[in-house]
């Protein structure tokens, strides 16, 4: 695997995203950058949409919105053939493991050289349609960022969002402005859309 492989490449510090860009380039790789957890969920989605999905996310495990290994599980909820290398100078002696529970297809410790991911990614067994979402046909996903208005409970929140109709991710995210991101599913926007409204309407602070 290499000539055309799509990889996003995740992590917040831009010196290693370029050096890792440059890497996978001279290997034959075509990478894109994301800095945060946010913004890598938005460019898998966007280049689903245009036709252009990546093979394999290789994502930083501190970023400055989500953890990787929470990344990983939002990917792979959507995306279940996706592949998804994690990567960490942080990591303990048990994080492969948790990579390997979450659904990971590798782990690896940094700092490494950039030929030993390259020798990874060369390992892996992708297939093209791998960023294709599992849902229904005339299903519609969305992303949903909720704000806690000050003085409430925001684990209190959490967990009246959580158990609701529709919402099959919700988790703690750190972006200075949200504290809890939802995935939601729905038979078309409309029903969507309603189900937003509805949850704004019936859960107290958000």
């Amino acid at each position: 695997m290499s000539m055309n492989t799509r990889v996003l490449l995740v992590d917040d510090e831009v010196a290693i995203r370029r050096q890792l860009r440059v890497a996978m380039a001279r290997s034959g790789y075509d990478a894109v950058e994301s800095g945060d957890a946010l913004d890598a969920l938005t460019s898998i989605e966007r280049h689903a949409r245009e036709g252009r999905p990546f093979d394999v996310v290789v994502t930083d495990m501190v970023l400055p919105d989500i953890d990787g290994l929470k990344l990983l599980s939002i990917i792979k909820s959507r995306y279940p053939d996706l592949k998804v290398i994690v990567i960490s100078g942080y990591g303990g002696e048990d994080t492969p493991e948790a990579v390997t529970r979450g659904r990971g297809d590798g782990f690896m410790a940094k700092p490494f050289e950039t030929e030993a991911l390259t020798s990874m990614l060369s390992g892996l067994d992708v297939r093209r349609s791998a960023a294709v979402a599992v849902e229904a046909p005339t299903s519609v996903s969305s992303y949903l960022f909720v704000t806690v208005a000050e003085g409430l409970d925001p684990m209190g929140v959490y967990e009246a969002l959580a158990y609701e109709d529709g919402v099959v991710y919700c988790d703690a995210i750190r972006d200075g402005e949200h504290q809890i991101l939802l995935l939601l599913h729905g038979a078309s926007h409309k029903e969507t859309e309603g189900r937003v409204a509805d949850l704004v309407r019936r859960v107290k602070g958000i």
